[in-house]
């Protein structure tokens, strides 16, 4: 019989020490939110003001990407621009 009410005495205080622990983690979330919700606020809005300079680079990395195909670019414009232009002189 002591072997029982030590067991039942054992469960009531694992209980009770889970919910003091499980009280205990629900306070420091709740004080812990607040800085939560500014980190995601200061995030969103590093994110807007890296908006542009993403849009700069990007901008850039696209013009020296096409830097190399520019003189096959300027050459077909220079052939297209030569036989618009002298349309008389062309071989049928």
């Amino acid at each position: 019989m002591e072997l029982l009410v030590a067991g039942v005495v054992l469960m009531i205080a694992f209980v009770v020490v889970s919910m003091i622990a499980g009280l205990l983690t629900f306070v420091l979330w709740l004080v812990s939110l607040p800085f939560q919700l500014l980190g995601w606020l200061l995030r969103g809005v590093s994110g807007l003001l890296l908006l542009p300079v993403l849009l700069l680079v990007g901008g850039l990395v696209l013009v020296f990407g096409l830097m190399p195909v520019l003189p096959l670019v300027l050459a077909v414009w220079f052939v297209v621009w030569v036989l618009r232009r002298h349309p008389a002189d062309r071989v049928a």
